[in-house]
Order: structure tokens, then sequence, then C-alpha cells
């Protein structure tokens, strides 16, 4: 497997751990009033993400990207829908729900993530993945009809509601977080700063700010969420979601609820009700069937005003998301994406390096495999592994504005020759 797979995966791994304890954590956290649990919270991430900015020395990133208003509006977007709406929802509903309840009904921020991807992130949507949202979801509806032996108690309804609006809310603050790209540690300390400064003032309107109770399992709930959650997590997630492909990174979360529902079980003495392991099942059909989709035909969505290609469009950026290569990260920066193309090698003789240069520019460069040292060969390796390539196709990829990218492999379509490249 490839190095940066490896790492992708690692990362996952990570995450999986993570994302099945922080449910847990909020729960033991619920001996506080929430809104003190989420100020503290608050406090804690915006300290750790600091310290982990100051490491890393990237503090000068911040200060430069406060003079891009994309920058400015994506942080504040992300730290309002994720470490904000999300913190105050999650900690709110965990101290009526349990841990269980909390995970699964969260968890279907992933089949709502493939809902969202067109719009934000420009990945298509398939009949398959529309059927895949509806068996999810018409699971979740089963449970909510009364009077059955898998129905969820009218009590628990409120905080259903409550965590689906916090599960949109983080579907569409990863897609945000995927579609634009921005030096990580800074911004994960922005995104903790944003929701500091809702949660202080909040905490003294309500005179909630003191840290009343000091036990063991509070102790740690803050230091968990804070610390491990919205500062260390804030960054190895959104870094894997950048890396693995949406529809692989979904699936490998349908286990996170499960893993919640066992650690409830063992250490907390909380039965995993039928309904809870319903709506588990439900989430993980929905997002399998998702993934009968066929990959092979690119996964970057092409304006409907454009005429069709003759070759499938990848979106291949998260390749590139620690490059060292100034001109990728210039024009990665941002909404920029790196798009890439399969040509067959055979078809592709009047596509000469010099052609391809001569089309380049500051805010938009063309590179392929054949040609250019642009991209590292674990990096080449990486993209061939997301678009299938054998050895008979050369790589064409370009990284700019999506709009800029498209309109110079159009260029390049019609120089190979409509048709002729037939690689799908």
């Amino acid at each position: 497997m490839n190095r940066i797979s490896l790492y992708g995966y690692a990362l996952l791994a990570f995450s999986l751990l993570v994302g099945s304890l922080m449910p847990i954590a909020y729960s033991l956290g619920s001996a506080i009033p929430f809104t003190t649990l989420i100020f503290y919270v608050s406090v804690v991430g915006t300290i750790t993400s600091f310290v982990m900015m100051m490491v890393k020395g990237t503090a000068s990133h911040l200060k430069n990207f406060l003079k891009d208003r994309t920058f400015v509006l994506a942080i504040v977007a992300v730290g309002l829908f994720q470490y904000t709406i999300e913190s105050f929802g999650l900690g709110y509903a965990t101290h009526y729900v349990t841990a269980d309840l909390t995970a699964v009904i969260f968890r279907t921020w992933t089949i709502m993530l493939v809902v969202i991807a067109p719009f934000i992130i420009k990945e298509k949507v398939t009949k398959w993945d529309m059927l895949g949202v509806l068996v999810g979801f018409s699971v979740l509806a089963v449970t909510l009809i009364g009077g059955t032996a898998v129905s969820l108690p009218v009590t628990e309804l409120p905080f259903v509601a409550v965590l689906l609006v916090v599960a949109f809310g983080d579907a569409f603050a990863n897609s945000i977080s995927k579609r634009y790209n921005y030096e990580l540690a800074s911004s994960v300390f922005g995104y903790n700063l944003v929701a500091l400064a809702v949660f202080a003032p909040l905490a003294l309107f309500t005179n909630t700010w003191r840290l009343t109770v000091t036990t063991p399992s509070v102790i740690l709930s803050i230091l968990f969420i804070g610390g491990i959650f919205f500062g260390v997590f804030g960054y190895t997630f959104i870094e894997c979601l950048r890396l693995i492909k949406t529809s692989v990174f979904s699936t490998s979360y349908l286990i996170v609820p499960f893993i919640t529902m066992l650690i409830s079980a063992v250490f907390l003495h909380v039965p995993a009700l039928p309904s809870y392991i319903l709506i588990g099942v439900g989430v993980a059909a929905g997002v399998l069937i998702q993934r009968l989709n066929k990959k092979s035909t690119g996964n970057f969505v092409v304006s409907k005003k454009r005429k069709e290609y003759s070759f499938s469009l990848f979106d291949v950026t998260g390749a590139f998301i620690n490059t060292k290569n100034p001109e990728i990260y210039q024009t990665m920066k941002g909404g920029g994406r790196v798009l890439a193309i399969n040509l067959d090698r055979e078809n592709a003789g009047a596509l000469t390096k010099d052609r391809l240069d001569g089309m380049s520019s500051e805010s938009c460069i063309l590179f392929t495999d054949r040609y250019h040292t642009i991209a590292s060969q674990s990096e080449i390796g990486f993209i061939r592994e997301i678009m299938g390539s054998t050895d008979r196709h050369m790589l064409v990829m370009g990284s700019g504005n999506p709009e800029n990218v498209m309109d110079k492999f159009a260029q390049i379509d019609e120089l190979v020759g409509n048709g002729r490249q037939g690689i799908f």
C-alpha cells in the first residue's frame, strides 16, 4: 500500500476510536450543567489547538489567512456548525439520553454528507447513493412509530430531533473542511476560538461558568472532549477526510456506534436497546448500498453547461494536502482543487511538455507523471490507486480553481482528439 494511503488509514483508525468514545465522554460530563461543560471544553480545546499551532510553527498562516475572505468565512462556518452547534447539541442531549442513542443518531451525518457532497465537495451522487439515504432514514422512521417492539420512547424524540440537527451541521461542516484547503493546525485553532467566543458569554450570562463538580469523570470528560476530540482529533479527522475517499470514510464510520454500545455496556452497564441497534444497522445498510455504485467513472461533478468529456474527472486533492511544492500549495489554497484525468499513452502523443507548460499559469498549473517531477512518487502512487490507473495510462493533473482546470482539460480533449482516448 502507498505511504500516503497508510498514513490516511492510520488517521482513520485513530478517528474511529476517538469518535466511538466521544458520546461516552459527553455522558460522563452530564454531572455538571451542559453550559458549564461546553464552556470548559472550549477553553481546553482552544489552549490545546493553540499549542499545536505553535509547535508546528504555523501561526503566520493564520495571520496571512485573515486577509482572505474565503478563509474567514470557512473558519466561522466550521467553527459554528462543528465546534459550537455540535458541542451545544451533544452536551445538551447527553444530559437526557444515553451515549448509545447519541452515537447512532449522530452518525447519520455520514449519509447526509453524501447528499451534500455534490453541492460543496463536487462529488457525484448516483441512484445508489440516494437509495442508501432512503434506506438509512426509513429505518430511523420505523423506530419513531409508537407501539412497536423497536419504538423509541416518546420522551427521547425531542432529543432525537436535536441530534439530527447536530448531525446535519456536522455533515455540512465536514464538506466545507474537505472543500477548502488551508493549513490545518491554524484552522483548528480558529474553529475552537469561534466556539469559545460563543460559549464564554453564554456561561457568564447563565452564571454557569464556575466548575462546581470536580470528580474524576467530569475532569476526564472535559480534558477528552476539549483536548483530544476538539484539539487533536479536530486536526487528524480533517486530515483523514481530505486523504480518504468520502465513500471509504463514510463506510468505515459504520462501526463507530456499535463500538460505543459495546463500551457503554461493558464499562457503564448501559444495555443497548433493540431500537438503537436497528437504527445502527439501518445507517450501516444505507451506506453499504451507496458503495454498490461503480467508482471507475470519475468522481467530480462537471457543470451541466459544459460539453461531455471523452474522459472521466477525478478529484485527487487529498494526495497533495502535505505537498512541499510551492506552486501546488499556492494554487490549492482556499477553494483550489487538484483534478486529474487518465489518457491512453498511445493517444497522448500530441500532448507534449511544451504544450502543457504553455497552457499553465500562476493560478492554474498542469503537470503529468511522464514529463514533470512536481508530484512525488508517493503522491503519484496514491493518485493511481484512486483512479485505477495502469501502465498504459498517462496521468494529467491540474491544480487551481476547478473551473479553470476544467477549461484546460477541455483544450486537452480537443488537442488529443475527442473520443480517441477510449480508456474506459
